[in-house]
């Protein structure tokens, strides 16, 4: 049986200065949810909670994504490019130090942005 919904009938007042009322509407248009239910939330479900607003962090991870595939892209052109020259005898030891280099930089950052990732989708997961 679903749990019966407690009516809020109790009003509290709070005084604030110029500053914090406008960081409290700031936070509300940030976050997209009214003033009620942020204060609600902040008090008796998790003080400690950091809101996260959802539409603007699907739309960083959105052009991260493209990042992401345009570095995959290049790291592929770059390969083709040193095929071709490796062919030719013209590629040189320093150019393939250069990029082992490079490419195991990217490979750190990858491992870096995907531990950060699944830190994200935990916090996520316990709200």
């Amino acid at each position: 049986m679903a749990e019966k919904k407690q009516l809020r009938d109790r009003v509290i007042k709070v005084r604030l200065n110029e500053q914090e009322f406008q960081a409290l509407l700031a936070l509300e248009k940030e976050l997209g949810i009214n003033r009620t239910d942020l204060i609600r939330k902040r008090l008796f479900h998790n003080t400690n909670a950091v809101f996260i607003n959802a539409k603007e962090l699907l739309r960083l991870l959105h052009l991260l994504g493209g990042e992401i595939g345009r570095v995959g892209n290049n790291i592929n052109q770059l390969a083709k490019h040193a095929n071709v020259m490796s062919k030719m005898g013209v590629l040189s030891d320093e150019i393939i130090k250069d990029f082992e280099e490079l490419f195991g930089n990217y490979i750190k950052l990858q491992g870096e942005l995907d531990r950060l990732l699944r830190q994200l989708l935990r916090v996520l997961n316990t709200r």
